[in-house]
Parts: structure tokens; sequence; C-alpha cells
């Protein structure tokens, strides 16, 4: 036999068992890189040729490895550039935070009324698991800032308050899970946690017909976004139910200039409604003002109904009718509302192939109350 040749054979074979030992030691060391964060997600691995070097193993072994990773959903490979670190490898067992970017909030801003209760919930969810929570102010930032935000501070999640695709589009691109909160876009492929705002229009007109209300008007936004197109179309479709219409007077937009004189000249009328649906805390207010003026009394010349999250009541509702009626109003949980996010951010992340979800948050009518805190008053 000869000596040469036995050499080499018997080199190639240790070569094949080093290789094959260190692979998945290789494995761990890249996997434990990625989430200490000294190999940080968004950028692109070494090139095979500097990882052999830096771990003395044969390439083969380096390809090996980069491969289980990518399988892990730690890496993705992009032709001609290598494999970029996925924000799925930031480990939220070692500190790393959950993303929450909010497009009405100012960067740098304190967090104030819905921004900072949507926050807070958002907090105290992921706080029950041991994960913080970053806050990221969007408003009038590119969608590329707010992904870099996110990268930088390692979020391993991102809670969009956002309607955009561009900013969803690139949270993808990064491995990075994505839960839609309080905005919907039906074009995106991506969870939504939401108001239920159809069944809570519903809801208000039932409360209302069941009171022995037939002329029921619309004071509030009927095209301008999610909330306004699911509120609407649940109260317009639950007066279709019961036979009811909505003549093109009753349907006011109250976002209009001319919103709240409308509102005026209708109750004005002898014919005037005898209820007003509005479903945002503004308009309820306006509304009320408005029904004031005339010297209407709530709840016995015309009942409103309203809407605000529980959290929100006391100070945005009760508040404006304190000594008086507290008009009914369709509520949800902003609590609720948070922790079906977290719950929905943990599940695309431990299973990022599952078809989108869309979870509607229940609203349901609290009843009128005479002034803040007293006894629900009962329809007559």
């Amino acid at each position: 036999m000869n000596t040469a040749d036995s050499s080499v054979r018997d080199d190639a074979g240790r070569g094949r068992m080093r290789s094959g030992r260190s692979s998945s030691g290789l494995v761990q060391a890249l996997r434990s890189g990625i989430a200490s964060g000294k190999i940080r997600s968004g950028g692109f691995m070494p090139a095979e040729r500097e990882l052999s070097q830096r771990h003395d193993v044969a390439r083969m072994t380096v390809r090996r490895a980069l491969k289980v990773l990518e399988t892990e959903g730690l890496l993705r490979a992009e032709p001609g550039k290598g494999y970029r670190v996925l924000s799925r490898g930031n480990d939220p067992t070692r500190g790393c935070p959950i993303a929450f970017a909010l497009a009405e909030q100012e960067p740098g801003a304190d967090w104030r009324d819905l921004n900072l209760l949507l926050l807070k919930g958002l907090q105290r969810a992921a706080e029950r698991r041991g994960w913080p929570v970053l806050g990221v102010g969007a408003a009038g930032q590119k969608p590329e800032r707010i992904l870099e935000q996110c990268v930088s501070g390692r979020a391993w999640g991102l809670v969009a308050g956002i309607h955009d695709a561009e900013i969803i589009r690139l949270a993808a691109r990064a491995g990075l899970p994505v839960v839609m909160v309080d905005t919907w876009d039906p074009g995106l492929e991506v969870d939504v946690v939401f108001q239920n705002g159809f069944l809570g229009g519903t809801q208000a007109v039932e409360h209302l017909v069941a009171a022995g209300h037939r002329r029921i008007a619309w004071f509030g936004q009927v095209d301008m976004g999610v909330h306004s197109t699911t509120r609407f179309g649940g109260a317009f479709t639950a007066l279709r139910m019961h036979g009811l219409g909505l003549p093109a007077e009753f349907e006011i937009n109250a976002s209009s200039p001319d919103g709240p004189e409308r509102l005026r000249q209708l109750l004005s009328r002898p014919d005037r409604p005898t209820a007003v649906v509005a479903l945002w805390q503004p308009f309820l207010r306006q509304a009320a003002d408005v029904a004031r003026g005339l010297g209407l009394a709530i709840g016995r010349d015309v009942e409103l109904v309203g809407w605000s999250s529980i959290e929100q009541y006391d100070q945005a509702v009760a508040s404006h009718f304190r000594g008086g009626r507290v008009p009914p109003v369709v509520e949800w949980s902003i609590a609720d509302m948070a922790e079906m996010a977290i719950d929905r951010l943990a599940a695309r992340r431990e299973h990022p192939e599952q078809p989108p979800v869309t979870v509607n948050i229940q609203t349901r009518v609290r009843p009128a109350v005479e002034g803040a805190g007293g006894e629900p008053v009962r329809p007559v």
C-alpha cells in the first residue's frame, strides 16, 4: 500500500470527522452570537471563508451550520448578498424588547391619553411574560427610520399602530413578527387586533330600538377609515334589520366644519330624531352641547349613544356630564386589546408560517347613568 496515499486518505477522514464533530458546535456558537447581539440583526453574516478561518473549520461545515440556522428562522439567504440575520434571533429571555410603534405619537414627546394607555397596557401584558416594551414615536417618521429604531433596540417583535404597508413589508424582510393594533388594512397579510366596530355599531342601534326609538340619526364619520366604516356599517345594518331607514338629512358628517350646525338644525325640527348615534368621544360631547344649547333634555327629549374605552370612560365621557345624566356608550377594553396583541405576537414568533389572524375586541353597551357613578337609567 502506498504510504503517501494512505496519509492523504487518513487526513481526509480526519477532516470529515472534525467537520462532523464541529458542525453542531459551530451552530451553537453562531446561535449564541446572534442571541447575545454580538452578531446584529438586520445585517449579514460574515462570508463563509471568514467564518471558516475564525472558527477553524472547513467551509462545508460553515455551509451546513448556516443552513441549519436558516431552517430555524434565524437567517435568510439572499442571492448575491449572503445570509441576513433576522430579528427572530433576538431572544426575549435575554431582555430583547417588543417594539410598539404608534403613528400618532411624536418622537421624543411624552405619551398621553390613548397613546399612553395603549403603551401601559402592552407593558403590563408583556411584563407578565418577563418581556420589556420599547415605545417608538412614529409620527412624521419614514418607515426605514422606524424599522431602524426597532433593529437598533434589538426588538424581536413589532406591535404596529401604523397604517402603512411599507413598514409591514420592511419588518417582514427583517424577519420581525408584526401585529397591527387598533388599525387595519384588508390588503395586508398581517395579524390584526382591532376594536369590533361593526358589532359596536349594531349594539348601539339595538339598544336604542329596544328603548322604543324609531327616528335615529348618525353624527360621526362615514368613510374616514376603518373605524368609521365598520361602526357605520354595523349601525346601518341594524337599522335595516329593524325596517328603519337613514334619511340623507339624518346622516351628518361630524368631521365637516358645518357638522354641529347641521345637527342643531336637525334637532330643531318638529320631526327631529329621538336619538343620535355618536360613536366617538368628541362627537358625543359635541352632540350633547348642541342638544343642551337647544334646551333639550338628554335622555328625555333626545337620547345619545357614544363610544369609549373602559379605561377612558370617567375622564373622556362621564366628566362631561358631571352632575347630570351620562348617556349610554359602547365600550371596549384597552387591556384586552393589549393582551391579545402580545398573545398574537408570541404565537407569530413561534409559528411564522401560520396564516394571518384578525382578532376583534368585543364591545358592549354601558347603560346610561344619573351623574358620575349613579345608578343605571332603565329604558322607558
